[in-house]
């Protein structure tokens, strides 16, 4: 069942949520709202985030450690509690909005956005890379297997692998009974 729960008062539209267990989540949204709660949503508390910009998505590789992005470029790191910006906007990789993120490791992540924008940093998000996408249109999500296969989607049936292609597994029977 679905249970309705209270966010605080003149919270904005909320786009993107990460829990990295039952009790521990973070959602966030329009004018730079960020809500967390530590006991599985009784109780949702609002921090700063320092910007009025949207921010589209969120990702933990760890409890104490979690990166938000954004409209114009935006990059937000946490340390489980407080949000600050690791660079002046994403280092100059990118002014595009940005529209998921997904961290393989507490230092290694990627970032994607319009026009096929893909941003990837291994220091933990002090300095961002703009990677080759091969496409202009806009990329919505973005989730990795392991550190070195992952998938972005988006607009127009937009599909991307990174890695190297994996050796197909052998077909297995399924009986169902």
């Amino acid at each position: 069942t679905w249970t309705t729960q209270t966010a605080p008062a003149n919270t904005k539209t909320l786009f993107d949520i990460y829990c990295t267990d039952a009790n521990n989540c973070t959602a966030v949204g329009r004018d730079g709202v960020i809500l967390l709660t530590g006991n599985g949503g009784t109780v949702w508390i609002s921090r700063p985030s320092g910007t009025a910009l949207i921010l589209q998505d969120a990702h933990f590789p760890a409890v104490s450690t979690g990166y938000a992005v954004g409209e114009a470029g935006l990059v937000r790191k946490s340390d489980g509690e407080n949000w600050s910006n690791p660079v002046t906007g994403n280092g100059g990789a990118s002014a595009k909005d940005l529209s998921g993120v997904f961290f393989t490791s507490a230092t290694s992540g990627y970032a994607i956005g319009a026009d096929g924008t893909i941003i990837q940093t291994s220091d933990g998000g002090a300095n961002w890379t703009a990677m080759t996408s091969g496409t202009t249109n806009t990329l919505r999500a973005i989730y990795f297997t392991d550190a070195t296969h992952g998938w972005a989607i988006g607009a127009n049936g937009t599909l991307l692998r990174y890695g190297d292609l994996l050796a197909p597994s052998a077909p297995t029977n399924v009986q169902r009974t």
